[in-house]
């Protein structure tokens, strides 16, 4: 059963809780955007408050902690286009990350999923580590399926990630491919 919590969109983050998710997101998320570091993904949640697209839910525990959060939108190019000039800055003040960003890149251009139309991509789900396992991932996606207005959703989880695919399994989340993405091999999802 999931712990009693408040559930908020992001742009009803205060500055430290908003910190706070930058944070959780580096502790619970591999990938790119956990590589650029803190900054980075302080950035990019501050860009997805500004953009209207965007579909959030957070998990907010009744002691002030962050207990997870779902991020998603329709267009999600739209968010990554208010980040593209830092990304090329922090390339070029950290070029160790050169690699990690061009097989990022290349492989986003290779996989180019096309969203059905009206469709949302579910980019980020994360539960915090004390939240785990007691039904904080369910209660997320079903916030986030609700305020997606129950349109069909797709998303991309890491094939070793059998807590996420039992989770989105129950939610009649169906593979439609697998693929490789830099160092990860993901499947993709959809609801059926």
């Amino acid at each position: 059963m999931a712990m009693n919590v408040t559930f908020l969109r992001l742009t009803e983050l205060t500055e430290a809780q908003l910190e706070a998710l930058a944070r959780l997101h580096l502790a619970v998320m591999p990938g790119l955007l956990t590589d650029f570091g803190l900054p980075f993904v302080r950035r990019y949640y501050q860009a997805a408050c500004r953009e209207a697209s965007v579909i959030s839910v957070v998990a907010l525990a009744e002691n002030g902690s962050l207990s997870g959060w779902a991020l998603g939108s329709p267009n999600p190019a739209r968010l990554n286009a208010h980040i593209r000039q830092f990304i090329l800055r922090e390339a070029l003040r950290r070029p160790q990350i050169l690699p990690q960003l061009f097989f990022g890149v290349f492989f986003a251009l290779l996989h180019q999923f096309r969203l059905p139309p009206g469709g949302v991509e579910l980019t980020y789900l994360g539960v915090a580590p004390a939240a785990r396992g007691q039904g904080m991932g369910a209660a997320l996606l079903r916030e986030f399926l609700a305020a997606a207005e129950n349109a069909p959703v797709e998303l991309s989880v890491e094939t070793d990630n059998a807590a996420a695919l039992a989770l989105y399994r129950r939610f009649d989340f169906v593979i439609t491919r697998t693929y490789r993405e830099g160092f990860y091999r993901r499947h993709r999802m959809r609801n059926e």
